[in-house]
């Protein structure tokens, strides 16, 4: 016949093996889930591209104008400097060009 030690240790390997068997199936679950929201989010940004518009934006130099400026007297766009399109003299350039090279 077998102890009654025997027995208790074969239940305690039991509850101990059913106790991680409960535990894989909880993380197994978890992951899966983990899984279908993935797939969720997936789908809904495929959703999302596909009804919103590109978006191509147009600026205007009014757009960068302070109304208020107009109102207190400010410069309006007549007055603001423009860009010369004036080449530099020189070979390559101005003299003022900053040396880019890197040297240790």
């Amino acid at each position: 016949m077998e102890s009654s030690e025997s027995k208790k240790r074969r239940d305690i390997d039991k509850e101990k093996q059913e106790d991680e068997e409960e535990k894989m199936e909880k993380f197994y679950a978890l992951i899966k889930r983990n899984e279908d929201m993935h797939c969720r989010f997936k789908e809904i940004e495929k959703e999302e591209k596909a009804f919103t518009a590109p978006r191509n934006p147009t600026f205007r130099p009014e757009d960068f104008m302070d109304h208020d400026a107009d109102i207190k007297g400010g410069k309006s766009l007549q007055q603001l400097p423009r860009p010369s399109n004036k080449k530099p003299q020189g070979g390559e350039g101005c003299g003022t060009a900053l040396d880019l090279n890197l040297s240790l």
